[in-house]
């Protein structure tokens, strides 16, 4: 059956509309269908591009994959249009059925101007669906065109809504995914986190401060709803029915009135104001982190004065967040949230964070990923404000950009993410610094989850000692242990790893791989130990000393577990 929609006014109504329009179910199944069937999928953008990050308009990148795509073909046309944010001759484009091109005006993913359509946001292919985005701002070009073209349009918003790209997919895969009954996606831009938590959670609620980003959310998971492409994400449809959470009970009706898309709701505000009163069992958050002076809302941290360089405070958004989170968590509620933060002349950041959580009732678990002086970091940050439609010269940005971060005494910005959990009573709680180790290949739930158990038992049970108390505790090497001999140095070493989604890895002695062979099954540590004294001749207080602090680390990395 031919689509109701029209090809000509829907095209007109979407020139004069800045935000997305939340499709129907006929529409967003008409622009599914076709995604699937010219393939436009995560495989094969990765296959042409080698990742699935969009490249700036006016790079090498761009124009080489601009240039290995042939416009006439429908397949080729999607790739130039949402994932480069090429325009595309109107006529080159004829292949493409007009059922899709009328559901894509009407929409708001694509205009007519003057031959060509032009699309209006991005739309990358991720986890068996697709996110829309706002385009990049692209460099003018001299005429003539041939078939495509970078189209310069419009200086992009103060609030931008940006592609998915490695910061929300790290935080994705280090978001917790057991079966909960509520979630808040603070900070969601786009909905991408909502979207993959809906999958783990009876109600999932959104909250940002901007309504072009719940514009955008609200498209998605109206997209990721009617998506046929396969994918982890094949069970969200018909997600967040009917549950009680820590915010009480609603019906699937009324969620489903509220949000617009099969319930999951988003509500517009300041951080925490929209869900004043309520509490969740998780919530997860990709805020604004980016320590400058001012730039985009959805991306800086600190103060928007343009004015001055050092005008207004750093990082008060992302401490302000971790300081609120535990008022809306329920007992046993966890908050995750991926940020920067600077490094001060004279002060011990870890000092700092830890006054963060101070008083919160809530266990504390940073993960530093990186660190870099501030030079590197701006050099680095900079050319990103290129695609966002800076005006300025690279040069002035620098500088005053480094003005700032001097008049703050910064001497190092780190990036990384918090786990928190909120825990009421008399339960002794902890503060947990690690530094990103390992490999990151796939979803880390479940070594999360132990983690926490496992930092649990040492807090419990700390007794001074070089085994932190777990002396009468029986270990066994993780379920998922694997050795590895590895020469360095021309020494033979066993590399020791552990882990589904984040691989630990640690590289020991033989000699204690070989003493690990102990705990094959589940044995009391000092069981082990006095076996081992006993084979070296040595007293147990001394092979206890020297061996405790190796099982200690071991246990902290998840190499050994407890029953």
């Amino acid at each position: 059956m031919r689509s109701r929609v029209s090809l000509s006014a829907p095209f007109l109504l979407v020139y004069l509309l800045p935000m997305l329009q939340v499709p129907n179910q006929e529409t967003a199944a008409i622009l599914c269908r076709t995604l699937v069937d010219c393939s436009y999928d995560e495989s094969r953008v990765q296959a042409l591009a080698g990742n699935l990050d969009p490249p700036i308009p006016g790079t090498p990148r761009w124009y080489r994959l601009e240039d290995a795509l042939d416009p006439s073909r429908p397949e080729d046309a999607l790739v130039l249009w949402f994932f480069l944010g090429a325009g595309v001759r109107e006529d080159v484009a004829s292949a493409m059925s007009e059922e899709f091109l009328a559901a894509a005006g009407e929409v708001g993913l694509l205009a007519k101007r003057d031959g060509w359509l032009f699309p209006q946001t991005l739309l990358i292919p991720g986890y068996g669906t697709w996110f829309a985005s706002d385009r990049f701002r692209a460099p003018e070009e001299t005429p003539p065109y041939e078939t495509t073209r970078a189209d310069g349009g419009p200086p992009l918003p103060p609030d931008p809504v940006l592609a998915v790209g490695p910061t929300p997919r790290n935080l994705d895969l280090f978001s917790l995914r057991t079966e909960v009954g509520s979630v808040l996606d603070l900070c969601t831009g786009g909905g991408v986190l909502a979207v993959r938590q809906a999958a783990h959670a009876a109600r999932v609620t959104g909250t940002d401060l901007s309504a072009r980003a719940l514009a955008f959310a609200r498209f998605n998971v109206a997209l990721s709803q009617s998506s046929s492409a396969p994918g982890p994400l094949g069970d969200v449809v018909g997600a967040g029915g009917a549950g009680v959470g820590a915010a009480g009970t609603e019906t699937e009706t009324e969620t489903e009135r509220r949000s617009g898309a099969g319930g999951i709701e988003f509500l517009e505000g300041d951080l925490f104001a929209p869900v004043d009163g309520r509490r969740f069992d998780r919530i997860v958050c990709n805020p604004p982190f980016i320590v400058m002076p001012s730039g985009p809302v959805g991306l800086t941290a600190g103060a928007q004065q343009d004015d001055q360089a050092g005008a207004g405070p750093i990082e008060s958004i992302c401490e302000r967040i971790v300081r609120a989170a535990p008022d809306h968590l329920a007992d046993g509620g966890t908050f995750q949230m991926i940020f920067e933060w600077p490094e001060f002349r004279g002060e011990d950041w870890r000092e700092r964070l830890s006054g963060w959580v101070e008083g919160t009732g809530c266990d504390a678990w940073f993960i530093r990923a990186n660190q870099q002086p501030p030079d590197a970091y701006v050099e680095a940050r900079i050319r990103e404000m290129d695609a966002l439609g800076a005006t300025d010269s690279l040069g002035t940005r620098f500088r005053r950009w480094m003005a700032y971060l001097r008049s703050h005494d910064v001497v190092g910005v780190h990036g990384g993410l918090v786990l928190m959990r909120r825990r009421s009573g008399g339960v002794r709680r902890w503060i947990r610094f690690e530094e990103l180790a390992g490999d990151l290949v796939g979803s880390a739930s479940g070594d999360l989850e132990r983690g926490l158990r496992r930092f649990d038992l040492l807090a419990q049970a700390q007794d001074g000692s070089a085994l932190g108390g777990l002396r009468d505790t029986p270990l066994r090497r993780a379920t998922t242990y694997r050795e590895f001999a590895v020469r360095q140095d021309g020494r033979d070493f066993v590399r020791l790893e552990a882990g589904e989604g984040w691989v630990r890895k640690v590289t020991v002695q033989p000699e204690i791989a070989a003493f690990l062979s102990r705990f094959e099954t589940p044995t009391p540590v000092k069981t082990a130990i006095e076996a081992f004294a006993a084979e070296l001749g040595r007293p147990v207080d001394e092979v206890e000393t020297q061996a405790g602090r190796v099982i200690l680390e071991l246990y902290e990395r998840g190499i050994l577990d407890h029953v």
